[in-house]
């Protein structure tokens, strides 16, 4: 259950950065933007 919880929140970072700019996403989910940058290019 931990890994698919993971996968999902994995999703939702990358649905809302597509949707906003990173930085914003990367301050909302408590991620770095460099983290965010490779699972986009992914």
């Amino acid at each position: 259950m931990k890994i698919l919880a993971e996968e999902i929140k994995v999703r939702q970072r990358l649905e809302y950065t597509l949707k906003n700019r990173i930085t914003r996403a990367a301050k909302k989910y408590h991620a770095y933007r460099r983290f965010i940058y490779r699972q986009l290019k992914k």
